[in-house]
C-alpha cells in the first residue's frame, strides 16, 4: 500500500484505516494468510473507496471475524428470522417479519419513509 500512497491513488487515512485493522484482528485468526487477506482486500479497494467507506466495511470485518460476546449476542438469532407476506385483492402488500439485532441494524434505515413520500401539507 505504500507505492499507492506514494502515487497519490490512496491517502493517508486508507493507510491508517488498514494498519488499525489489522491491528484488532483477534489473535486467534493473527495469520499471515489473514493479514495478507486483509493487506490485498485494502489494496484491491482503497484506490476506488472513500477512507469512511473503507473504515465502515473494515468495522463490519471486525465484527465478522470477532462478534461481540456479550449478553446480548445470540449466535443462533439467525435461526428465528421470520418473513411473511401476502397481497390482499386490491393489490395491498402486508407483511410481518422477526429480525435478528444485526439483520435490524440493516433493514431499519431502508423502511424507513424517504423524502418524496412523506405527507405533503394540506392547502386550504
Amino acid at each position: 500500500m505504500a507505492g499507492l500512497l506514494e502515487n497519490g491513488e490512496v491517502r493517508i487515512e486508507h493507510i491508517t484505516t488498514a494498519v488499525h485493522t489489522l491491528d484488532r484482528i483477534p489473535e486467534r485468526l493473527a495469520t499471515n494468510t489473514t493479514a495478507d487477506t486483509i493487506v490485498g482486500f485494502f489494496t484491491d479497494h482503497a484506490p476506488t473507496t472513500s477512507p469512511r467507506t473503507l473504515a465502515r466495511l473494515a468495522e463490519e470485518l471486525l465484527g465478522q471475524l470477532n462478534p461481540p460476546d456479550n449478553d446480548l449476542y445470540d449466535p443462533e438469532a439467525f435461526n428465528r428470522r421470520s418473513l411473511r407476506i401476502s397481497t390482499d385483492m386490491l393489490g395491498m402488500v402486508h407483511g410481518n417479519y422477526q429480525l435478528d439485532p444485526r439483520a435490524a441494524r440493516e433493514t431499519r434505515p431502508r423502511s424507513l419513509r424517504t423524502p418524496d413520500t412523506k405527507r405533503q401539507p394540506r392547502r386550504v
